[in-house]
C-alpha cells in the first residue's frame, strides 16, 4: 500500500510537472524573431575626436542608430524602470503584479488604459508588430520568456533602446536625442530626460515639434514621478519644467556630406566611420569658402570647393564638395572635391622643380616666351600675347603657357609624367605620349583631392 501511495504522488508530480516542462522547451527551442534587431542602421560619420559630422539615413528609409548601454546615462535608466518597469531587473519577462493591477485597472476603467507590459514585453512587441489583441498579449508573454531565457537584462535594455520609436522615422535614443537635441544620449538634460522617455509609449501624440502641449504635460508627468521617486532634487525640476521643447527636428545642415555619400558609397557595410576631419576647421574652411563665393557672383561663380591637409602627416582635415550640399540650383550635390577636372596651372610648379633637379634651369636664367610649334602645337599664353626673353621667376609666377611647355620638351614629357604618376595623381593613368606637351597646362583630369 505504501509502495503504491508514493506510486501514484511520483505520477501526479510528473503531470502537474509536464506544463511548465514544456513550457520551457517551447521557450528554449522556438525561434525568436531577431532580424529587426539587425535592421539596417543609419549611416554614422565622426570627426577625429569623436565629434558626430553627418547622418545619412538608413537603407529603408530610418534614422536608426543603436546605442550601446555604457552610453546611456544612468538617470535615464532609472527614469525609465521607474516609469515603465521598476521590477525590470527582477522579474523573469512577465511581471504578474503589474499584469493584475493593469487589469483592476481597466475593469474599473471600462476600457484599456493600463497594459501592464514589462519592457521585456514592449522588446517583443516591436520585434513583431501586430494588432493589439489578447492572442497578441499572451504571443508577447511568451516572446518576453525567451528573450529572458536568451539575453542579459542590459542586452534586453540595449535592444529596447535601439528600437523604441520616437516618431516619424527616428527609431533608437540615439537618433531621437540628435535629432531632437543635437547631442549625444550622455549629454540630456533633466528636462530631456523626461522627454524621452515617455516619448515611445505614443510617438505621434506625444511628439514636441507637433504636439507641444501634450508634450509638456507628459514629460512633466514623468518629472514629477522622478521627483517622488527620488531621482531628482526639486530645484533640478523646478530647472527642467522650465526647459524648452524642441520646436522642430534638428534638420541643420550637416557637415561634410560628400564626405559621408562617399565613404558610404565604397564600404556600404560599415555604419560607423571615424575619420580624420575636424570638426572645427570644417566648419571654418565650410564658412570661408561661402562668404568668399559672394564675392565671385558678379562674374558668374557660383560654387567652390577646397580641401584642407596637415603637411607633416598628409592627414586631410577638411573636405568642402561644395558651397552648400543642399542647393540644388547650384548643383551643391556635386562634389567638386572628388570629381575629375582640369588642373589648369597647378602642374607648373612640379615641372620647374624638375628642372631645377636637373640642373637644366635655376631662378635667374632666362628663357624665351616666343611662339614655337611642335606638330601643328602652337601653345598660347593666357594675354594671348609674348613677352620675350623671362627669368624663370616671371614665367612660372605669371604663369605663362609657352616656356611651359618649351621647358617641359627640354626636360622630357615622359620624366614629367613619370613625377606626376609618383606624385599619386591617380587620374593620370595612360602613357605620356597619350596627353602630349598639353600635360603641364592641365591635358588631364584629376580629382582636387
Amino acid at each position: 500500500m505504501l509502495a503504491e501511495g508514493r506510486r501514484r504522488w511520483r505520477r501526479v508530480l510528473m503531470v502537474a510537472a509536464l506544463p511548465p516542462l514544456l513550457l520551457g522547451l517551447l521557450v528554449a527551442m522556438v525561434p525568436l524573431p531577431m532580424e529587426r534587431v539587425d535592421l539596417p542602421q543609419a549611416y554614422r560619420y565622426y570627426d577625429r575626436n569623436g565629434e558626430l559630422l553627418s547622418v545619412l539615413i538608413s537603407r529603408d528609409g530610418f534614422f536608426r542608430m543603436s546605442t550601446g548601454r555604457k552610453e546611456i546615462p544612468e538617470l535615464f535608466v532609472k527614469a525609465l524602470l521607474t516609469h515603465e518597469d521598476r521590477y525590470f531587473y527582477r522579474h523573469p519577462g512577465l511581471n504578474p503584479l503589474a499584469i493584475f493591477r493593469a487589469l483592476v485597472s481597466n475593469a474599473r476603467a471600462g476600457g484599456v488604459v493600463s497594459g501592464g507590459s514589462t519592457i521585456t514585453m514592449q522588446l517583443a512587441r516591436m520585434l513583431e508588430r501586430r494588432e493589439r489583441t489578447l492572442l497578441a498579449k499572451l504571443i508577447e508573454a511568451f516572446r518576453a520568456l525567451q528573450l529572458e531565457w536568451r539575453y542579459d537584462k542590459d542586452e534586453i535594455l540595449e535592444f529596447y533602446l535601439a528600437l523604441a520609436p520616437y516618431g516619424g522615422n527616428l527609431e533608437g535614443l540615439s537618433a531621437a536625442t540628435h535629432f531632437y537635441f543635437g547631442k549625444p544620449p550622455s549629454m540630456l538634460s533633466v528636462g530631456e530626460t523626461a522627454l524621452l522617455v515617455g516619448l515611445p509609449q505614443s510617438p505621434n501624440r506625444y511628439r514636441p515639434d507637433r504636439h507641444p502641449l501634450a508634450a509638456r504635460e507628459m514629460r512633466d508627468r514623468i518629472l514629477q514621478e522622478m521627483l517622488d521617486n527620488g531621482l531628482i532634487e526639486a530645484e533640478q525640476m523646478k530647472r527642467a519644467v522650465a526647459e524648452p521643447l524642441p520646436e522642430r527636428r534638428n534638420e541643420a545642415a550637416p557637415l561634410a556630406v560628400h564626405t559621408a555619400w562617399s565613404l558610404r558609397s565604397n564600404d556600404p557595410g560599415r555604419h560607423q566611420v571615424r575619420t580624420t576631419l575636424d570638426r572645427n576647421i570644417q566648419q571654418k574652411a565650410a564658412d570661408l569658402l561661402a562668404d568668399y563665393v559672394k564675392t565671385l557672383d558678379a562674374n558668374g561663380i557660383s560654387n567652390a570647393s577646397a580641401v584642407v591637409i596637415d603637411n607633416r602627416s598628409r592627414e586631410v582635415l577638411a573636405v568642402v564638395g561644395s558651397t552648400d550640399y543642399f542647393d540644388s540650383e547650384r548643383l551643391g550635390a556635386n562634389d567638386g572635391v572628388r570629381m575629375a577636372r582640369s588642373p589648369g596651372s597647378t602642374l607648373k610648379p612640379f615641372l620647374y622643380a624638375l628642372g631645377f633637379d636637373q640642373g637644366l634651369i635655376s631662378e635667374k636664367t632666362i628663357l624665351y616666351d616666343i611662339p614655337v610649334n611642335y606638330g601643328g602645337y602652337s601653345p598660347e599664353n593666357y594675354a594671348k600675347n609674348f613677352r620675350g626673353p623671362v627669368t624663370v621667376r616671371e614665367a612660372l609666377t605669371e604663369s605663362l603657357n609657352v616656356v611651359a611647355v618649351k621647358l617641359t620638351a627640354e626636360v622630357g614629357l615622359a620624366r614629367f609624367h613619370s613625377l606626376l604618376q609618383a606624385g599619386g595623381l591617380t587620374g593620370l593613368n595612360k602613357d605620356a605620349g597619350y596627353y602630349g606637351l598639353p600635360l603641364v597646362l592641365g591635358g588631364v583630369e584629376v580629382s582636387l583631392l
